[in-house]
């Protein structure tokens, strides 16, 4: 079971996939343009707004106030909210917004939140947003406005939402009450390769930084003429090249290790060989050997046979006897992305970071069997 767990590990763009759920239907889009404002930021009198444009004398055109915190990114978060409650569930939706971090939170984020317990910031906003997503059988494609002064839609959109944030009159809004987890649409998949979330916009910006280039110049001299010196003077420019061009400490430190470490070798012993062993020495035999004390045997079977199947849990929260919950799971979680998700993987090399990709419904068996 253990071992399912960790094979179940999924990465940030299957637990997306597995979140959303695929889209069934497939239409002709419609085109939503979601913008943000924020006035007196860092002010007392701070006001946020969202604005939804669907174009010119649409019904559905709306400004609002946003709820809780105001702030710039929670009006972007809610302009969202706002567009996909007003569309069709079953109409294929192409949204534009200016926004990247809203973009890359709905298209590649939202599982690995989910399955960690929602730890981001306005979690209220993304999560709620999130489940009306799931309910919808056609897919949500966003789409990054880069320009919003130069498109008239997105500057409709900008507008109400700037009139939403200038208006001190206007009630706060609260957001849709979702249930514990929606349920998937039910059906086939419209395409097997779709996601029903997508984006072309890449997760991550592209390095602007220009590639160092090592030359021969830069080693040491060549050592004398032999067989094979062509490539064991590529490798130490390669090493070097790839060292110079890291991004981060943390992709120094990966690439370090991944030289200095010592390499995983498979175990020379399974761990079935193992059982068989170990079930052999921990058990009595099923015929009792002469020299074995019968007396004695009979006395620690007595007294065995007098422990009870299983002794009340007299903790004040029954820690030892009620079941575990996803919401437990959720907190472990948290904890683990809080304080130890920079600690280095044990012996058996399972890192924290993989058990924050096993699905949390899978953990809660495990943990399950492994108690009662």
């Amino acid at each position: 079971m253990m071992t399912d767990a960790l094979e179940s590990a999924r990465t940030a763009a299957e637990q997306n996939r597995f979140y959303y759920g695929p889209a069934t239907v497939r239409t002709d889009p419609i085109y939503v343009y979601a913008a943000s404002s924020c006035v007196a930021e860092g002010k007392p009198n701070v006001r946020a707004g969202s604005g939804v444009y669907w174009g010119p004398n649409n019904r559905s055109n709306r400004w609002s106030s946003v709820p809780g915190k105001q702030t710039d990114g929670r009006a972007a978060l809610f302009a969202v909210t706002l567009a996909v409650l007003a569309a069709p569930r079953d109409r294929s939706l192409i949204l534009y917004t200016s926004s990247k971090f809203v973009i890359r939170t709905f298209c590649y984020w939202t599982g690995k939140n989910y399955t960690e317990g929602w730890p981001c910031q306005n979690a209220d906003i993304i999560k709620v947003t999130a489940e009306l997503i799931r309910e919808r059988s056609a897919g949500v494609e966003f789409r990054y406005a880069a320009s919003p002064q130069t498109n008239n839609h997105s500057r409709e959109a900008l507008a109400l939402a700037r009139k939403a944030a200038r208006n001190p009159n206007i009630p706060p809004s609260t957001l849709p009450v979702i249930g514990e987890r929606s349920n998937v649409v039910d059906g086939a998949p419209v395409d097997e390769g779709d996601a029903k979330v997508f984006t072309s916009l890449p997760e991550e910006e592209p390095s602007k930084v220009t590639p160092v280039r090592v030359t021969d110049d830069d080693l040491e001299p060549d050592p004398p003429a032999h067989r094979g010196r062509a490539r064991e003077r590529a490798m130490p420019r390669e090493n070097l090249e790839t060292l110079l061009n890291v991004a981060s400490n943390k992709e120094f430190w990966s690439l370090v290790r991944g030289w200095t470490d010592p390499k995983h070798r498979t175990a020379q012993v399974s761990a079935e060989q193992l059982r068989e062993v170990f079930e052999a020495r921990l058990n009595p035999p099923e015929i009792v050997p002469e020299e074995f004390d019968r007396d004695e045997r009979e006395r620690h079977r007595w007294l065995s046979d007098m422990l009870p199947d299983s002794t009340p849990d007299t903790s004040p929260h029954k820690t030892f006897s009620r079941p575990f919950t996803i919401a437990d799971i959720e907190d472990v979680k948290l904890h683990i992305r809080k304080h130890n998700i920079k600690s280095a993987s044990g012996t058996d090399r399972v890192s924290y970071r993989k058990i924050l990709q096993i699905p949390n419904d899978i953990l809660v068996q495990l943990f399950q069997a492994s108690m009662y």
